[in-house]
C-alpha cells in the first residue's frame, strides 16, 4: 500500500523505517547511520532522480520525518539526499 499523501515539493517517501542491507544486491553498511529503502512515492509522482520502486540509500541525519499509515512506516527524505540508486546485478 502506497501513503495516501501529496508529498511537498522535493521529498520523496521510502517503504518502512529503512535497513542496513539491501535486497536487490545484498550490499551491507557496517555504519548504522546509512540505510537502504524502496521508494515509495516521489513529491509530483514524475520520475526525477530517483524513482518508485527503486532502492536507495539514505543518511540518518537526512530524515525529513516518520509517517504511520495503516500500520505501515514511511521515512520522508529529500530527494536529492538519495546517496546511490541501486541496479539488478547483471549475471552472466
Amino acid at each position: 500500500m502506497s501513503l495516501s499523501a501529496v508529498l511537498g515539493p522535493g521529498l520523496v517517501s521510502i517503504y518502512g523505517v529503512g535497513t542496513n542491507y539491501s535486497t536487490v544486491t545484498g550490499m551491507v553498511v557496517p555504519n548504522q547511520s546509512f540505510f537502504f529503502g524502496v521508494v515509495d512515492q516521489t513529491w509530483d509522482g514524475q520520475n526525477g532522480s530517483v524513482s518508485v520502486g527503486q532502492s536507495v540509500l539514505f543518511q540518518q541525519n537526512d530524515i525529513f520525518t516518520r509517517l504511520v499509515y495503516n500500520g505501515q512506516t514511511y521515512t520522508l527524505i529529500p530527494e536529492q539526499k538519495a546517496i546511490l540508486i541501486e541496479i539488478q546485478p547483471i549475471l552472466p
